[in-house]
């Protein structure tokens, strides 16, 4: 017996050696798969574009006092919200139906189409904000109303330059894609910072108007080779609209709960100091948070072409959601402890008091990462409907918990109300997510049996 014990005790699987070569194996395994669909590349390049990103949000604050930068996040939160409705979601779309597995013709039909359609109803979106913009008068301050009528031109450019990127994504040029995506980014980070430093917020709105249109010719110069003319059909774009419709209003639900929260916030304390310390969390949660999506983004092609098989499906989407969840908890717990100084060496000692809705707000990544991958798993199923209900409660927690914590804690209720509204949002996604994969799978496997 005793000698059974011994064995036992030593055998490989229990052993720390064991563990270490399970654990080696894992990595190696992971690994294996993630440059097989080439999402190192895109990933890295989606990292890069982000830092960009952030490096162009920390010169900008870094040139313009808090109240500058409040009016700034004011304007950009509301015109990048109509942004996103502005094409309808058929980037989205083409993003989905280009991966999936047709042919070279028909990817570009996919591609012409949604480049024409998303044009289109980008510009006439864009018409009826500025005449919207122009006709009322919502704003008490006359420069946010001239800021606001700045940026038309804005809302197309930005909505169309997104095709010819998810097109690359789809068609699994990731080293391309992730080439021009870096490429772009740091082109409107050299024009739009040197045009702030040079006139202060109007050449911030001047510049960031046509930093896209320089990105869309650059682009569209990339994939000359696939715009050779198709007469876009009619159902081919009633397919788009109709896939991206869906997922437009689940992507515009889940950003307006951070517009809805900046609006909410200038409207009810009458500060753009507060709005002001209030982007400074948002951009260290934004960016936080893009580690998951940029990583699901990448992995999207690569799921949607396991959908056949249930097994396996359901399995990457469990492991990418625990890795996501474990890897974020570990990046809030670092924000809690080096955040304020982080954010004083970063940003300067004037956002300081940042810090306390900074914190509040990271913790809304720990939910958002366990439900991303079922998220996408919705979408890839054609449920997209469950995405956007999601997404409208979830709204509608972060308006009502707005209106109950602004008055009372001013930018940190702010925080609280955002982190609410996407726990509530990310629960009922996680849930929803994975009913629908668990009932594709007993449907692939009582189909086989059958067979």
């Amino acid at each position: 017996m005793e000698e059974e014990s011994d064995n036992t005790m030593d055998s490989p699987e229990t052993s720390p050696v064991g563990f270490a070569r399970r654990f080696t194996s894992t990595l190696r395994r992971d690994a294996g798969r993630m440059f097989t669909v080439g999402v190192p590349h895109l990933f890295a390049a989606m990292a890069l574009t982000q830092g960009i990103g952030m490096l162009r949000r920390i010169l900008l604050a870094r040139i313009l006092d808090v109240d500058e930068l409040g009016q700034m996040t004011y304007v950009m939160r509301i015109v990048d919200f109509i942004a996103i409705v502005a094409d309808i979601g058929i980037s989205n779309a083409v993003l989905k139906y280009a991966a999936e597995p047709v042919g070279v013709e028909q990817k570009r039909r996919i591609y012409v189409a949604g480049l024409i359609g998303g044009s289109v109803v980008a510009t006439v979106v864009a018409l009826l904000y500025m005449a919207g913009a122009w006709y009322t008068d919502v704003h008490d301050d006359p420069d946010i109303r001239l800021f606001m009528l700045m940026v038309v031109p804005y809302l197309p450019l930005s909505a169309v330059v997104r095709t010819p990127i998810v097109y690359m994504q789809a068609c699994k040029e990731v080293k391309k894609a992730a080439r021009y995506t870096a490429l772009t980014a740091a082109l409107s980070l050299v024009l739009i910072v040197a045009a702030t430093y040079w006139k202060g917020l109007p050449g911030f709105f001047v510049t960031v108007t046509f930093a896209p249109l320089c990105n869309l010719v650059v682009l569209l110069f990339v994939t000359r080779r696939e715009l050779s003319w198709h007469r876009p059909a009619w159902n081919l774009l009633k397919r788009l609209s109709s896939f991206g419709s869906f997922s437009m209003l689940s992507q515009a639900t889940e950003v307006a709960g951070a517009t809805v929260t900046v609006v909410l916030l200038r409207t009810m304390t009458h500060s753009d100091y507060e709005v002001g310390l209030y982007s400074i969390g948002l951009v260290v949660m934004v960016n936080i948070r893009l580690i998951p999506l940029a990583l699901m983004r990448a992995a999207f092609p690569y799921l949607a072409g396991l959908v056949e098989d249930t097994t396996r499906f359901s399995q990457r989407l469990r492991e990418l959601s625990l890795k996501q969840t474990a890897v974020m908890i570990g990046i809030v717990a670092g924000w809690a402890v080096l955040g304020y100084y982080a954010i004083i060496l970063v940003f300067g000692s004037r956002y300081a008091d940042s810090f306390c809705s900074s914190a509040v707000l990271v913790l809304a990544v720990i939910p958002l990462s366990m439900s991303v991958p079922w998220a996408r798993a919705i979408a890839i199923l054609d449920k997209m409907q469950w995405n956007l209900a999601a997404s409208v409660i979830q709204l509608t927690t972060n308006v009502l918990a707005c209106l109950w914590l602004v008055p009372i804690f001013g930018a940190t209720g702010a925080a609280l109300a955002l982190v609410m509204g996407e726990a509530v949002g990310s629960g009922i996604r996680l849930i929803v997510g994975r009913i629908l994969v668990s009932k594709t799978s007993s449907v692939s496997k009582d189909g086989n049996a059958v067979n």
